[in-house]
Order: C-alpha cells, then sequence, then structure tokens
C-alpha cells in the first residue's frame, strides 16, 4: 500500500489501482487510525473525541468513506478472535 500526507489529505493507492484516492481533511485523521485494527464504535469513539462531536453523527459520516476504501482495496475488513470464537 502507498501512501503519502499531502497539505490538504491523503492520498492512497491501493493495490492494484491505476489511480489513486484522495482523501481529504478530516478523512486524514480516519486514514491515520485506520493503521491499527479498529472497529467502526473504535474509530467513531477516537474521531468523536479528537473533533468534539457525538459519535452517532461521526459513526454515520465514516460508513461510507470506509466502504469506498474497503471497494478500492484500500484497507480490508478482518475478524476480531473474539468474533471468530463467539459464532
Amino acid at each position: 500500500m502507498l501512501w503519502r500526507r499531502q497539505l490538504d489529505g491523503v492520498l492512497v493507492l491501493a493495490p492494484g489501482a491505476e489511480e489513486p484516492i484522495q482523501i481529504s481533511v478530516p478523512g486524514d485523521a480516519l486514514w491515520l487510525l485506520l493503521a491499527e485494527p479498529s472497529t467502526i464504535h473504535e474509530l467513531a469513539e477516537d474521531l468523536a473525541d479528537l473533533y468534539g462531536t457525538d459519535e452517532s453523527v461521526i459513526r454515520a459520516d465514516i460508513q461510507p468513506a470506509l466502504a469506498a476504501l474497503l471497494n478500492a482495496g484500500a484497507i480490508r475488513e478482518v475478524r476480531s478472535l473474539r468474533d471468530s470464537t463467539t459464532g
């Protein structure tokens, strides 16, 4: 995965992609948080704390961004160990 921080966000080139994905501010904060495996709840909580906004608003805002990154191959969804042992 190639990515570069820019003044107005982050530029990401997913594996096999021909064109990079531009993630504008404040979406760059989401990208940086994605360096570590996190749940949507954890991401929303961290961003809500960072921006002083309600977590439910953040969750609604990041779900389409996460889906777009997932569809582009820039991120991948993993099951937690807890999920795999309970079901």
